[in-house]
Formats: structure tokens, C-alpha cells, sequence
């Protein structure tokens, strides 16, 4: 944690104050959308991670990530010279296990990001949460390199193919992402933006056992449930 001056008009004040750090950050892919979206970001943090979801220009190299990193900082440190972020590697079924190695030494990433396939804006290269266990050599790379998984934890079918309701997903990812733990006992985790009740309790259980795992939420899922897509009408 940073304590550079932050948040405040020193004239108000002077304490030392944490600069905020951003876990979960969407500044999507092209200068148009970077020009707007980066340098609100930099007025506020310190640092930013940056999803890697762009469709046919996803983060899969490292080559990739330092140019996109590059990039977003040209806008950021127009505004906040401190300002870094970290740009995960883009998860997919075919990822090979030396590409993260590479990434890694190389400094280009420290997070690799699973996405549930066609589950999300983006994502219909990530991986399939029912085939899971085929990543267990990538998985198994993320572990001795102590690099940390960024799941968005969201199956979009069951095991007998049928499509899971939206509202249902997160609960269906859990026995998936607890046999992957299981396999992995060392694997750093963040569960991605949890929604519910049942996510909740069930990282705090995993906590309890002694798995590395740590949970991120967005403000409107401790504001808002279901039935406010419902409210006045839809």
C-alpha cells in the first residue's frame, strides 16, 4: 500500500492518506474508449487491474500485454504519472502452461483471468468450467510461479447440457471451483465480483480450511437483487 497524498484538496488537510487501488478494471481496447475511461480512473487510483476481454485482441501474449500496457498508461500518466496497472493473461482451453511461464519471468503479467465461455462481453474464447480440469497444467504453472487466479466463475450449462439460469451460475460454479482447489491446494484465488449469499459464505468456509482465496463485489450487488430489474416495470 502507497501513502502518497490522495483523494483530498491539501488545502482541507495534509494526513497521509492510501492512494485506492482498483481490482477490477474495464478500460476496454481501443484509444477512443482508453482516451475517456483511463484518466478517470487515474485522478482516483493509484493502480488498476486491467481486464484482458477484447475479443480477437484478448491478452494471450506477452507481447500483448506490454503493448497494452503501454498504451493505457500513455493516457493515465497524463493525469497521474504514478499510475500503473497489471494486465492479466487471457485464460483459454488451449493456453499452454510455458506461456504463462514466459509471461511471468518476462514481468508482462502476475494474474491470468478465467473466463466462462460465451458467458460474458468478450468471452467466448475463455474456458469451459466443465472441462476444467484439462487446465490443471496451466493451473498447476499458476501455482509454483505464485501467481494469482482471477476467476469469473459463471458455467453457462450443466453437465447434461442444459443452459443454467443467469441467477444460478455463480452457484453452480462453486463445487467446480472447490474440486480445483482441491487439486491445487497452493493456487492463489480471487472469486470475481460474487453475488450472492451462497458465494459469500462459501469463501468464507474455504478461508476457514486454509485455501487462498479472497472474493471482490461490486457496489450494486450489496445495493440491488434481482427484483430491482423489475422496478417500475421493465
Amino acid at each position: 500500500m502507497t501513502y502518497e497524498m490522495s483523494g483530498f484538496d491539501p488545502r482541507y488537510g495534509g494526513w497521509p492518506m492510501p492512494w485506492a487501488w482498483n481490482g477490477h478494471d474495464h478500460f476496454r481496447y481501443y484509444d477512443e474508449v482508453l482516451a475517456i475511461v483511463v484518466p478517470e480512473a487515474a485522478r482516483r487510483y493509484r493502480f488498476s487491474t486491467a481486464m484482458p476481454n477484447f475479443g480477437k485482441d484478448r491478452i494471450r501474449f506477452p507481447e500483448q500485454a506490454f503493448a497494452y500496457k503501454e498504451r493505457v498508461l500513455r493516457f493515465a500518466h497524463a493525469v497521474n504519472p504514478l499510475f500503473d496497472i497489471e494486465v492479466p493473461l487471457f485464460m483459454e482451453q488451449s493456453t499452454n502452461p510455458e506461456t504463462i511461464r514466459e509471461g511471468f519471468e518476462r514481468g508482462a503479467w502476475r494474474t491470468a483471468k478465467f473466463y466462462p465461455a460465451g458467458g460474458t462481453t468478450n468471452s467466448d474464447e475463455g474456458v469451459n468450467f466443465l472441462r476444467l480440469e484439462e487446465l490443471d497444467p496451466c493451473v498447476a504453472m499458476l501455482a509454483r510461479l505464485n501467481m494469482l487466479a482471477l476467476i469469473h466463475a459463471e458455467p453457462t450449462h450443466s453437465h447434461d447440457g442444459e443452459e443454467l439460469d443467469v441467477f444460478d451460475r455463480e452457484g453452480a460454479s462453486l463445487p467446480i471451483i472447490d474440486a480445483m482447489l482441491r487439486r491445487h491446494p497452493t493456487l492463489k484465488v480471487t472469486f470475481e465480483h460474487i453475488s450472492t449469499e451462497l458465494g459469500a459464505s462459501q469463501v468464507k468456509a474455504w478461508k476457514a480450511e486454509g485455501f487462498q482465496v479472497e472474493a471482490t463485489v461490486a457496489p450494486q450487488y450489496l445495493l440491488w437483487n434481482r427484483n430491482e430489474l423489475f422496478h417500475r416495470g421493465m
